[in-house]
């Protein structure tokens, strides 16, 4: 897919968008579903927005200063413990993110949207 979208960073930078999909996060505790991941070969870390997250697998986020905890929504069940590095609450490198990407485009509309920011 070739194409305009762009993500911005935080320095004003704009990293093209290469493709879309769909992945699946395997932690110890099971699968996590990511729709809808955007494919950015020039970003220095991978990113995953919480509210998508939650939404898609029916769980809730528990932050405090050295790690977070996702639980099932209903069952208030831990399903993954994570720690807090370098200031960032991150994922254990251990994880794996499969991606099966689709292709496809949308206006920047939508990925303002889609990643939360406000138009």
């Amino acid at each position: 897919m070739g194409g305009s979208n762009k993500i911005y960073v935080g320095d004003g930078t704009g990293l093209r968008i290469s493709h879309i999909g769909d992945a699946s996060l395997t932690t110890s505790s099971g699968n996590f579903e990511l729709k809808d991941v955007l494919f950015v070969p020039d970003i220095k870390k991978n990113l995953i927005s919480v509210s998508p997250l939650t939404y898609n697998n029916s769980c809730i986020f528990e932050f405090s200063s050295e790690k977070f905890l996702i639980k099932d929504r209903r069952t208030g069940w831990i399903l993954a413990t994570e720690s807090r590095m370098g200031g960032l609450y991150a994922l254990d490198k251990g994880e794996q993110a499969l991606v099966a990407l689709k292709f496809g485009k949308a206006p920047e509309g939508v990925w303002h949207q889609r990643l939360g920011h406000p138009q």
